[in-house]
């Protein structure tokens, strides 16, 4: 599976509550030993939000620092983004993914972000 295969997908919990679309994918080096490139990389979460600027230009990873009125804006975009963990994902065909928890129990991306 690619990253492009999740990116923009519609996610709705088993209810069919919308959460939002995949603006970007968390990924884990938890898998086997591939040779010399290392340990394999496995999906870990979706991130999970109605905008997807944030994603796209790096603020929603911890190290990204810029302007702080871009940063603020960016937070305020994605005020209501969460962290959906891939363990969560219930289905996931025709760029519609299913997952168990409801967006009212999700983690919030911004409450969970790696300084």
């Amino acid at each position: 599976m690619r990253a492009s295969d999740l990116i923009d997908a519609t996610v709705v919990d088993v209810d069919g509550g919308a959460l939002g679309t995949v603006s970007d994918v968390r990924l884990a080096r938890t898998g086997p030993p591939r040779g010399a490139w290392g340990p394999t990389l496995r999906i870990a979460a979706l991130i999970v939000s109605d905008h997807r600027l944030g994603g796209f230009l790096g603020y929603d990873r911890g190290k990204v620092h810029g302007p702080w009125l871009v940063a603020t804006l960016v937070r305020w975009l994605h005020r209501d983004a969460v962290l959906v963990p891939w363990a969560d994902v219930v289905s996931h065909q025709h760029g519609r993914i299913v997952v168990r928890t409801p967006k009212s129990r999700q983690p919030r991306l911004w409450e969970t972000r790696r300084r």
